[in-house]
């Protein structure tokens, strides 16, 4: 399913999303158990409609150069996208 093409734009959503929790401190990985912070929770909401603000924003300036980039950002995978992406692909065969 993590390569199909014909899930991909929901699997980049879901990349974009669980990086934004981590960067954003709503979540974070201790050992193999994932952590939440409540109080996060409206930093993600802020940072989430102010990229939804900057793709509204660059389809109406016609810039698809500028929607590409926010695309590469949002597939980007960091290291706790991978841990995350292998944990759940070893749990998901069980």
């Amino acid at each position: 399913m993590y390569s199909s093409s014909a899930t991909r734009p929901y699997t980049i959503s879901a990349i974009n999303t669980f990086k934004a929790y981590e960067r954003l401190g709503y979540i974070a990985w201790k050992g193999d158990t994932l952590v939440l912070d409540d109080s996060k929770a409206l930093s993600v909401v802020t940072a989430f409609s102010q990229q939804f603000d900057r793709i509204l924003t660059a389809e109406d300036n016609l810039n698809g150069d500028e929607i590409e980039e926010i695309r590469r950002d949002m597939e980007e995978e960091t290291p706790f996208i991978q841990w995350l992406v292998k944990t759940l692909h070893v749990s998901g065969n069980h």
